[in-house]
This record gives structure tokens, sequence and C-alpha cells, in this order.
């Protein structure tokens, strides 16, 4: 997508989404809180999504920093801006149209302001950035699934154990869960105000790594005296194919691979090739061990 426009298709997509989504009609204002998850995982925000003129509104900067967009505030203009690859999404607080990529697009309620946050129609906070977005009345809760761009190829070969599991959908949650997780060192750089100590950032890593891991990026991140601006980058979001070698839900785990980066291959002397272990843990797959092999493990 051009950074200066967006296709017509693409905003008629949005404005459509905005009207038939059930989950902007919700009429029990009163009842049980409103929650967001994003790939599986529920958000804790500050300030809870709300129900304004019978449409769910939700924390702007929390939902699109989930999805690894950069989020800004510009005070004196009362702007909020998100930004994500070629994608960057403007709104202007009390106005009824949000700027994309430089197409203004109506929405049904105006931004506001609670509780010091800024409040977005969950229609279009997710559709701008081309997630999946629906309502479970059971929990109330605004389920927005993001779309994963990276190629996913599936090996059968021998190696493979009896009893594997080959279900699609499956194999796309897992590999959705492993981009979450190496996603999370960028959004800690974006928000290193909110980490005040080596625990702070253990609990955020928890979100997409086991325990153990999320500790010894916690104890690599945080340095004393400086804490996390003593630290440099470790995770690398894989830009190559990634290759699905193993599901076993006997045993609750999944094993990926893909090749390394030519800088992991520089600065950490990794091999060719990494082999990602990921770990269902209470229902949400986590990364629970990485490794680098000179051969493609197949």
């Amino acid at each position: 997508m051009d950074r200066n426009s967006v296709s017509s298709a693409h905003v008629a997509v949005i404005i459509i989404t905005m009207m038939v989504v059930g989950f902007v009609q919700v009429s029990a204002v009163f009842s049980e809180p409103i929650t967001v998850a994003v790939d599986g995982r529920t958000l804790q925000t500050d300030v809870p999504p709300t129900v304004l003129q019978g449409i769910t509104m939700v924390p702007f900067r929390s939902v699109f920093e989930a999805l690894g967009a950069v989020v800004q505030w510009d005070e004196s203009t009362k702007t909020v801006t998100g930004s994500k690859d070629t994608t960057i999404v403007r709104l202007r607080i009390g106005s009824r149209v949000v700027d994309i990529n430089g197409v203004h697009v109506p929405i049904e309620v105006p931004g506001t302001i609670i509780g010091g946050r800024t409040m977005v129609p969950a229609s279009l906070i997710s559709e701008s950035l081309e997630a999946e977005v629906s309502w479970n009345e059971e929990t109330r809760t605004v389920v927005v699934n993001h779309s994963v761009t990276t190629d996913i190829v599936t090996i059968e070969t021998r190696e493979v154990p009896a009893g594997t599991v080959h279900d699609s959908q499956l194999k796309h949650e897992i590999v959705q869960a492993y981009l979450f997780a190496y996603s999370l060192e960028e959004r800690l750089w974006h928000q290193t105000e909110a980490f005040k100590t080596k625990e702070d950032v253990f609990q955020f890593m928890q979100q997409g790594f086991s325990d153990g891991f999320a500790w010894d990026l916690a104890d690599y991140y945080w340095t004393e005296p400086d804490g996390l601006l003593g630290a440099g980058s470790f995770l690398t979001v894989p830009e190559h194919t990634i290759y699905m070698l193993k599901v076993d839900l006997e045993n609750n785990e999944a094993l990926l691979w893909h090749e390394t980066d030519e800088w992991e291959r520089d600065h950490w002397e990794m091999d060719a090739y990494k082999i990602v272990t990921l770990q269902l843990e209470d229902g949400i797959w986590k990364v629970k061990d990485e490794r680098s092999v000179e051969t493609p493990p197949v």
C-alpha cells in the first residue's frame, strides 16, 4: 500500500465493516465489563472499553500497540497518530472523520478522551490495520485477530512424528503467537517510561514467552543503574519463510524453524537456521526456547 494513498476498495471495506460488524451494537451498557483480546491475549488497559451511543469504544493506544503499531500524541492539535509499515492513521479528538493514508473515512462516534485515553470505535481501529474483528457476546469481548503476512510452509516428512497435528488454523495460530512474542521487544522500546523495575519487564515479556525465557530477557534488557537504557536489541522478527516442524498436542509443544537473519549471524554468531520451541500454557502458545543449527532440521 502506498503511504500517500489507500485504495477505494479498502476504504469501502472499512466503512462496510463498521456498519455490519455485530459487536458495535451493544445495548447492555451497564452489564459486565467489556474486554479486548488481540490474537488470543486479553489486553490489560487502564481505561476499559465502553459503549457510547450504542458503539463499542476501545483505547486507541492499547489496541494499536498490541497490533505492532507506533502511537504518537500531539497535544497542540489534540490528534493521535498510529503508524505501521505503510499505513498511517490520524484522528483529531471530537472529529467524526479519520485520516487513513490521506483518505478521509467517516466514523460512527467521534474520538473522545476518557480517563486520559483516546477512545475510538473498535471497528475502525482494527480494520484500519486489516485485522479481523468479532464480538463474543458470552464473554463480552472484542476479539481482534491480526493477519499474519509471513509465508507459512508446512513440512511433511518422515521426521514428523506420528500424531502430529496438521490443522492449518492451529498452525496459523502458533505462527501468530511466535510473531507476536518477537514483536514485544519493539513495543518495549516505545514504552520505556512504563517500566520501573526488572519485574515490570518480566511481566511484559510473559505475554509471549514462558517464565524462564521471559526472565532471561528481562535480565538482559534491565541493567543497573541505567534500567532499559543500558540494553540493546536481542530479538529479530523473522523475514524468511517459517516452516512448521511439529505440533504435538499430547505434550502441548510446537516446533518451528526458519533461516536466521544476517544480523543474527554476524552479531550473535548464530548458525544458518533457527529452531523455536513453543509451549501451550493456559490456552496460549508461548515461546519456550530457541537454538540455531547449521543445516535445515528436515
